[in-house]
């Protein structure tokens, strides 16, 4: 439960703890790496990789209307590496 309601804003985990928290309904799975969303409309699960552990921190995400999560996420996981971690 702690990972859900404080998750730590710097990583990565920020994300899983929302997805978990607000988007329960939809999310099918949730890794260390990879979340999966059922969503209405799409016929295949919608992969969200998480590869970089400090891209869709707590910051990123305090940015992003809740409605918009799964969009926003997936649309910055995509985008190059993170510049100063040099991560992808």
């Amino acid at each position: 439960l702690a990972a859900v309601t404080r998750a730590p804003e710097s990583t990565r985990a920020a994300a899983r703890g929302r997805a978990v928290r607000d988007h329960a309904d939809q999310l099918m799975s949730a890794s260390w790496d990879t979340l999966t969303f059922a969503l209405p409309g799409q016929a295949a699960p919608v992969h969200i990789r998480l590869s970089d552990p400090h891209r869709a921190n707590g910051a990123f995400l305090r940015t992003v209307e809740p409605e918009h999560f799964i969009t926003a996420l997936a649309r910055e996981t995509a985008r190059a590496p993170h510049p100063e971690k040099g991560l992808s």
